[in-house]
């Protein structure tokens, strides 16, 4: 069984609510798993959600690791960070 993410039901409070997640752009919307079998839900721009694990490809993007908060993804050997929504 999974283990419980605290942030997850702030995330998905947040989900609905006007303004907190930026439109035309990546979001983390939650993470799940164990530390050493973590997922992601990340929102598209478009709106639509991708669950992802390590060593995927979202959008021309590496998934490097996924914490309890947030995902590290490169491209081109540049990194960078989708981190929860705090509102």
């Amino acid at each position: 069984m999974a283990e419980p993410i605290p942030a997850a039901d702030a995330a998905q409070d947040f989900a609905t609510e006007d303004g907190v997640l930026p439109l035309g752009r990546m979001s983390l919307i939650g993470t799940m798993g164990t530390d050493t079998v973590r997922r992601a839900l990340i929102r598209l721009p478009s709106g639509r959600i991708e669950r992802v694990g390590v060593g995927d490809t979202l959008r021309g993007r590496r998934i490097d690791a996924i914490e309890p908060e947030r995902v590290l993804l490169s491209r081109n050997g540049r990194q960078s960070v989708l981190e929860m929504p705090h509102g």
